[in-house]
């Protein structure tokens, strides 16, 4: 009796679904049905949720200008990309970066797998790529979308870090101080000793005549200990973020090189 009671059970209870998949759609069969009501709605749902987060990612970045170095003795080149939001909906496997609506490279390493921190994206660039503007996100769940990053702008430099590693300055500390189109840099490098050291100061060039930016720098101490400072300044009113990048390279007498820093300039507009 209870093998019979059972199966009873058992019967009534796949009634019931097969019930509920004809009461979804009608046509084709209930196995199809089930099937479709499974995936295909969740799908549709989360397209539009991640087509809603375009304008919260994408804020004014359209407007934003950004001017920064490309080292070809380096053969790649870490950006890290801002955005107003964050993405961790799946993974970002793969980036492709547009100017307009040309590709400008597929050569594109994927640091990051979401957008994290408040909109920050790192990528690292494995070839010279002259600007770029949008960027298109594949995700390991199939999911593409392309999102505007701001104008990006890489000037091409070559340095050699070919100054012997007991002479090269390494940073001990530094602070930066930064008022809307104004940065100072003030860092101590310390290194073992050496040959008599120069210094040079660059800017990306498109940057600095766009911006209008002058640079100032004042350097003291020793044959070992070094403080210097930094200043750079613009007189135009800004209306929207942008960025440019400062390198402090190393030269001595015999046409050797090596980059002491890196530093991002981040400029903010005058009404924030």
């Amino acid at each position: 009796m209870k093998k019979n009671y059972l199966k009873m059970v058992s019967i009534g209870f796949t009634c019931l679904l097969l019930t509920t998949s004809c009461v979804i759609e009608k046509g084709g069969s209930k196995e199809a049905q089930v099937t479709q009501h499974k995936s295909v709605k969740p799908k549709i749902a989360k397209e539009d949720s991640v087509k809603s987060l375009y304008p919260k990612l994408e804020g004014d970045n359209e407007n934003e200008e950004n001017y920064l170095f490309y080292n070809m003795a380096q053969k790649n080149k870490k950006v890290t990309l801002t955005f107003h939001d964050n993405y961790s909906n799946d993974l970002i496997n793969h980036v492709t970066l547009y100017q307009d609506d040309e590709i400008a490279s597929k050569n594109v390493r994927v640091i990051d797998t979401s957008i994290h921190d408040g909109g920050q994206f790192t990528i690292e660039l494995q070839e010279y790529v002259e600007s770029f503007n949008k960027i298109e996100l594949k995700t390991t769940n199939g999911q593409s979308f392309m999102l505007k990053t701001g104008q990006y702008s890489f000037q091409k430099i070559n340095i050699h870090n070919t100054i012997p590693e007991n002479e090269r300055w390494g940073v001990e500390g530094y602070n930066t101080g930064e008022n809307v189109a104004s940065f100072t840099f003030d860092a101590t490098f310390t290194r073992e000793g050496g040959s008599p050291a120069n210094y040079k100061i660059y800017l990306p060039e498109a940057g600095t005549k766009k911006f209008k930016i002058a640079e100032t720098h004042k350097v003291n101490g020793n044959n070992k200990q070094l403080e210097m400072t930094v200043q750079t300044n613009s007189p135009i009113k800004f209306q929207h973020q942008g960025s440019y990048e400062m390198l402090v390279v190393q030269t001595n007498d015999k046409n050797q090189q090596y980059l002491m820093n890196s530093i991002n300039v981040a400029i903010d507009p005058d009404n924030k």
